[in-house]
């Protein structure tokens, strides 16, 4: 899920890789990766978690 609010754009994501999910929306959309935030809630180790986008 994703919200764009006040200027920033918030990803909701079961992901690894936030970082990695941030530079893939920020070229994908164009987008100055400083405006995304990630979130990621760490759900139990690596297999409760996907891998990238």
């Amino acid at each position: 899920m994703a919200v764009w609010s006040g200027g920033r754009l918030t990803i909701y994501e079961a992901t690894q890789g936030a970082q990695v999910v941030k530079a893939n929306v920020a070229k994908s959309l164009a987008l100055d990766p400083a405006v995304i935030d990630v979130k990621s809630s760490y759900v139990g180790g690596g297999f409760g978690q996907k891998g990238p986008p």
